[in-house]
């Protein structure tokens, strides 16, 4: 009972990961919270050099008052080259859905002068306003908003994978009588 590979692991689903989805840092933001109100969009990418393409995009409007200010993002939910496609062949496709909402700034002082600039999670968990700080927002695939890492239910991919060879080590160190922390060291060299 309870040997190498008799578990079931294979049957559940793994949560979502960070990685799968969008991730949206203040660090873009602060350059537009030095300007006052501005307007502009954020882009990312997927693939490198010429196989380079256009992943997501979402535009942005900032507002200073009340302060530290409010950010309202605008973007597309849905895949319009796709539905243009369907609707060519006569078939009805799934409409473009625009999102646009609001999510406020908060800031904190920091020790030696200056502050640093935080998102407030926008979303909702068990009815209750989240109101989360935090330095990233998430948008897992199927999602509608931007939101926290806990709201979310995230995990990062390294977490899901760090211990999935425990057992075998342990298998191992019994057959050649030494530590599971001897085997992992021998086969990772």
């Amino acid at each position: 009972m309870g040997g190498y590979g008799s578990t079931r692991w294979g049957q559940h689903t793994k949560r979502r990961t960070i990685e799968d989805g969008l991730t949206l840092p203040t660090r873009p933001i602060r350059e537009v919270l030095r300007g006052g109100a501005a307007s502009g969009s954020l882009t990312w990418h997927r693939g490198t050099g010429e196989e380079r393409k256009e992943r997501a995009s979402i535009g942005y409007d900032f507002f200073p008052d009340p302060v530290p200010g409010v950010l309202r993002l605008r973007y597309e939910r849905g895949k319009r080259d796709e539905l243009e496609k369907r609707d060519e062949l006569g078939k009805r496709g799934r409409a473009v859905e625009v999102i646009d909402y609001e999510v406020r700034l908060a800031r904190t002082p920091l020790h030696f002068g200056g502050h640093r600039v935080w998102f407030v999670c926008p979303l909702l968990k068990n009815g209750r306003a989240c109101g989360r700080r935090c330095g990233k927002l998430y948008l897992p695939p199927g999602a509608r908003y931007f939101g926290c890492r806990n709201c979310h239910d995230l995990t990062y991919r390294s977490s899901q994978t760090a211990h999935e060879f425990d057992g075998l080590y342990r298998r191992l160190a019994i057959m050649m009588e030494c530590s599971p922390e001897e085997v992992k060291a021998a086969l990772e060299r």
